[in-house]
């Protein structure tokens, strides 16, 4: 068994177990209301054995089933146990500050070679974004399939409040950039780092730092940003 087989089976039976209750507690009540009846009684009897067996077989699979996911409980890949692993919250995180520092180093460039007219030459008019890389798609949909799975499976949230959080965000990632409030702050910084570049007066400029400044302060107001 694998999580997913087991999730598969689970669900079938949960079906299957609500429609066998249904059944024999209604052929109970026509052998109560039919007990005179000695042919509806015959047809009763003779259906009523096959709904119990086949719920029997269905309560043995539930607890086979149990055991499988228990056993998966203690593992230290089940998801309720590895969302706790910090190197993974980090990692996420830094996906997060990575994404933003882009985006702003993006703006920032655009709006300074428009501000001084500087034309590249022979510049690729199919401009790769970094959510357009097949990475992003495939990660994402791994992660909706995690989360998906855990809440199928146990009934109830088993991953980590701070690593949902950054889970979500992750995923929000695709329809951001149409979001005002987004492109709102976003322009807002961006120009708070113009500002700043134009006003130092030296010939070399490394902006790491302030990009990397602006970036956390962009984070915080999206709150996206969970922990320094």
């Amino acid at each position: 068994y694998d999580n997913y087989s087991v999730l598969k089976v689970e669900n079938r039976n949960v079906t299957q177990k609500e429609f066998l209750e249904k059944q024999i507690a209604f052929v109970k009540d026509l052998m109560n209301k039919f007990k005179d009846d000695e042919e509806l009684m015959q047809e009763f009897t003779q259906m009523l054995p096959d709904y119990e067996e086949r719920l029997k077989e269905i309560k043995k699979q539930e607890e086979v089933n149990r055991r499988v996911i228990n056993k998966y409980k203690k593992d230290y890949y089940f998801i309720g146990n590895i969302s706790k692993d910090k190197d993974l919250k980090d990692l996420i995180g830094q996906i997060s500050q990575i994404y933003i520092e882009n985006e702003l180093i993006r703006a920032v460039r655009e709006d300074i070679y428009k501000k001084h007219k500087i034309v590249i030459q022979n510049e690729s008019k199919n401009k790769i974004h970094c959510l357009k890389m097949g990475a992003y798609g495939i990660t994402s949909d791994k992660i909706a399939k995690v989360m998906t799975l855990s809440l199928q499976n146990y009934q109830k949230n088993v991953i980590e409040d701070e690593t949902l959080k950054l889970f979500n965000t992750f995923l929000y990632y695709n329809g951001v950039t149409n979001d005002k409030q987004y492109k709102d702050i976003l322009k807002k910084y961006k120009q708070e780092v113009v500002k700043e570049i134009e006003a130092t007066k030296t010939k070399y400029y490394k902006f790491g730092d302030l990009i990397k400044d602006y970036t956390i302060t962009i984070l915080k107001e999206l709150r996206w940003y969970i922990s320094e």
